[in-house]
């Protein structure tokens, strides 16, 4: 391989683990073995929880495609399409500096160009900026959390933070369709989401909570919608809750149980909680 550790450092997870898949076992094996160098850089940016991404048995390995792109990769893309619409909302001005990173413009041009809120670019938290102080979005499923993800990046430029698992289809449609491209990332952000202690999620440390309410009844509702559809903008017919009126029934009443249990759980939470 005829590539430095930088170059191929800079490439990210997702790209990363593409040429990789590519090699001959033996090449991309040995070389991440037999060199420290190769090994001491490029194997901890695989270091994620629940993640597996050598296979096989002690006697064979092979490297497969990360299932999930990497979150500075989605962020770079989004920013690029929000550059694009931001040179054509100023045509004729020269919008940003070049040879900079979207990041790095986000983080120079921030509100000095009078742009729409919705195609501002974002970025994730620098390291001379405390990733220490953070704050959980807590709630029920289907209680706004996502709604108040995007004002909050509308708002303040910075990526907001989730603790799902960022391989799942919701979290990729978020990421990938809606722009919400820190599914995943509870670091280098200020705000993340949560469920917890909910089925999904897992626990985390915060310094405070700002907890969501909606109606229970609607969110619930929304919910079962949410399970059939495996979508977050999708609706199930009349007819399908006719057919199934037993099932939402029992769905209903043992979801009542959850929501009346994991506000309890935060109301009394051991930090601030905003409600």
């Amino acid at each position: 391989m005829a590539v430095g550790v930088c170059g191929i450092k800079s490439l990210g997870r997702y790209s990363l683990s593409i040429v990789l898949c590519h090699l001959e076992e033996h090449e991309a094996t040995s070389l991440l073995i037999t060199t420290k160098r190769f090994s001491r850089r490029i194997l901890p940016l695989f270091r994620l929880q629940g993640r597996l991404l050598v296979k096989g048995s002690k006697q064979r390995h092979k490297f497969i495609q990360y299932p999930a792109q990497d979150p500075e990769v989605l962020l770079q893309r989004l920013n690029t399409h929000r550059l694009r619409k931001i040179i054509r909302y100023r045509p004729g001005h020269e919008c940003y500096d070049y040879n900079k990173t979207t990041e790095e413009l986000a983080l120079q041009c921030r509100g000095s160009l009078k742009l729409p809120a919705s195609i501002e670019l974002l970025r994730f938290l620098s390291s001379k900026e405390s990733w220490n102080d953070t704050t959980l979005l807590v709630s029920y499923p289907r209680s706004g959390n996502t709604l108040v993800r995007n004002l909050v990046e509308q708002v303040s430029g910075i990526v907001t933070g989730s603790d799902n698992r960022p391989d799942r289809k919701l979290s990729r449609d978020l990421a990938v369709r809606y722009g919400l491209v820190g599914e995943g990332v509870t670091q280098r952000v200020k705000l993340v989401k949560t469920h917890y202690p909910e089925r999904t999620g897992f626990r985390l440390e915060a310094k405070r909570a700002i907890l969501l309410v909606r109606n229970p009844f609607d969110a619930i509702d929304s919910y079962w919608n949410l399970n059939l559809t495996n979508t977050h903008t999708e609706t199930v017919t009349d007819e399908i809750y006719h057919q199934y009126r037993k099932t939402f029934e029992d769905f209903s009443r043992n979801e009542m149980k959850v929501w009346l249990q994991f506000h309890r759980y935060w109301l009394d939470a051991k930090v601030p909680v905003l409600l």
